[in-house]
């Protein structure tokens, strides 16, 4: 992303590790894979075993990083779960974006119950703009609803925390048609599976070569 020009980019789309998944230091500390699922069917992940403090300060890091490369006016859609949602929309405003609304994504009661205890089926995107959303007359005429209720069939799920398809369509409506869309943390490709879907151009940037080699397949893209 340094290396990225000023305004290059309509939307900054994305689902970054949150450091969560546990009330310990030692519990966080954990691999995402033995903290999120007891099956090791998929790959894991770095950069998700950070205190407070410093996922805190990484994730202002980025998120400046974010504004400089988007336009002003562009997007800000940000996963979190429900014990990171403050210290995100702590951190994007931080950063220098205006926070405009939190989506929540409903994964149904098919989500892991808790017994004795009320079922975590939530998940969180914090929506910011660089700035003026603009005037009305200029944007899509659409009215996306704040709540998503889908079900990710673990056949359709490629990644530890994959996102479904239509969720990210969901999220991505209120953009600009042909709008170009950078997921810096795009896993195994889902973000910029619905652009394509929606006409857009999307770019994803990840560390790990097998998530990219997952996100090229399911786009039909060859890498060196």
């Amino acid at each position: 992303m340094k290396r990225m020009d000023n305004g290059t980019y309509d939307s900054i789309t994305t689902d970054p590790p949150y450091a969560s998944g546990g009330l310990t230091t030692a519990e966080r500390k954990v691999s995402p894979a033995r903290k999120y699922l007891s099956s090791a069917k998929y790959l894991s992940f770095d950069n998700d075993t950070r205190d407070q403090r410093t996922h805190f300060m990484w994730s202002v890091m980025w998120m400046e990083e974010a504004l400089r490369i988007t336009r002003p006016g562009g997007w800000l859609m940000v996963f979190s779960d429900w014990r990171q949602l403050p210290l995100t929309s702590d951190a994007l405003q931080v950063a220098g974006w205006t926070w405009r609304a939190v989506v929540t994504w409903d994964k149904t009661e098919a989500s892991r119950p808790h017994q004795g205890m009320f079922r975590n089926q939530s998940e969180f995107i914090l929506i910011a703009t660089r700035g003026s959303i603009g005037k009305e007359q200029d944007r899509p005429r659409v009215f996306p609803g704040g709540v998503f209720r889908h079900y990710l069939k673990p056949s359709e799920k490629m990644h530890l925390t994959g996102k479904p398809v239509p969720l990210m369509r969901h999220l991505l409506t209120v953009l600009l048609p042909q709008s170009r869309i950078l997921d810096p943390f795009m896993g195994s490709g889902t973000t910029l599976v619905a652009a394509r879907d929606l006409g857009h151009v999307a770019h994803g940037i990840d560390l790990s070569p097998d998530n990219v080699r997952i996100a090229a397949g399911r786009l039909g893209v060859s890498i060196p």
